[in-house]
């Protein structure tokens, strides 16, 4: 009899354990995304670690970090009354009400930052005069992003390849011209926005804008599709492509040997630095719409790019500016190849979602 009382003791503790490290498995794994925890993670690993005696308490007071005696018998907390409810040794309705605490407090606290961070926005879109978003919310560590109003520049487009539609789409099929030549871009397949970003602007930290494009593929393989990025002033008609003209920092969507299709292909000043397969198939026929976002802050000096399609960031490049910068817009001028419409979305059209708020997030951090 001692012996199976003690091999049942030993099954519970193995039990106790197992139950106890996947909670705090999943607490690590998620600790930036759980509201829950976030505040109290740096002190819920000493308490586990460093201090076997310590317990932490929800904020409605129920206890997270159970209380170990000498023996390392955990005596309390949710991993415990979880554990206690599997062995038959806790009530049922204890451990719901336990939760639906929880669980109630959870949605006060998350109902409220949301509150507080659309309050923020809107006062800081006063200030500065275009639409500011607050990211890191749900990690307690916000961040402004500002929305500012960008908008293609038609006078600086070669008519005799591309045209800007009436819904401010960049296509490439010849259009009316709109500009003496000497204003044009002699070498850059594509243009700018009609706004510099001046390295002294006062918005708040990052700006953030995204580029919408659809692609039909008809022939294909002919180089580069389309790009888009930030380059520097003096920079800013040097070559036909952004990605090949010095400091400038960029995407471009480009025919891949390697990968059989068209890649999104990363770009800091001239230099290849990741590529993206099956950005669209090479395949005669196909239509594709792709959808990217720009995140720059000039004052840090960081320039981040987001794949919003895939959910994924691309690339951030941390770089001391020189000179103000121009947001570009390039697309192939073969409609024999491909078709392209670009359109560039920016201030009050930008739709902001959750994950757009997290892959931004990413970006700045």
């Amino acid at each position: 009899m001692e012996k199976e009382r003690n091999h049942k003791r030993q099954q519970r503790v193995s039990l106790s354990t197992v139950e106890w490290q996947a909670v705090m498995d999943h607490l690590t794994r998620n600790a930036d995304v759980i509201a829950e925890f976030e505040s109290m993670v740096p002190e819920w690993i000493s308490a586990l670690v460093g201090n076997q005696g310590s317990s932490i308490k929800h904020r409605n007071g129920t206890d997270i970090i159970p209380d170990i005696d000498r023996n390392g018998n955990v005596k309390s907390g949710l991993p415990y009354s979880l554990t206690e409810f599997q062995l038959g040794t806790a009530r049922r309705k204890e451990l719901l009400s336990m939760t639906k605490q929880i669980i109630t407090e959870d949605h006060i606290n998350q109902t409220k930052f949301q509150t507080e961070s659309c309050s923020l926005e809107n006062d800081v879109a006063l200030k500065f005069g275009c639409p500011i978003q607050v990211v890191g919310i749900s990690r307690a560590c916000c961040r402004l992003v500002a929305c500012p109003r960008l908008n293609l520049d038609a006078s600086r487009i070669d008519t005799n390849c591309y045209h800007i539609t009436k819904q401010g789409e960049l296509v490439n099929s010849p259009g009316k011209s709109q500009s003496s030549d000497n204003h044009k871009f002699q070498m850059y397949w594509g243009t700018c926005s009609s706004t510099l970003i001046d390295l002294t602007n006062t918005l708040p930290t990052s700006q953030y804008w995204e580029i919408h494009s659809d692609v039909g593929v008809i022939k294909g393989w002919w180089r580069i599709v389309l790009d888009f990025g930030v380059v520097e002033e003096a920079q800013v008609d040097r070559e036909r492509w952004v990605c090949y003209q010095p400091r400038s920092w960029c995407v471009c969507l480009e025919d891949c040997d390697i990968h059989n299709g068209v890649c999104a292909k990363v770009f800091k000043e001239k230099e290849h630095v990741n590529c993206f397969p099956d950005a669209v198939a090479l395949t005669s026929g196909t239509q594709a719409t792709l959808h990217y976002g720009v995140v720059l802050d000039v004052g840090r000096g960081r320039v981040s790019f987001i794949d919003l399609n895939r959910e994924i960031v691309l690339g951030k490049f941390d770089v001391v500016f020189r000179e103000s910068l121009y947001p570009v817009f390039g697309v192939t001028p073969r409609w024999d190849r491909y078709t392209v419409r670009m359109k560039l979305v920016s201030g009050e059209d930008i739709a902001m979602t959750e994950t757009k708020r997290d892959l931004i997030y990413k970006a700045v951090s």
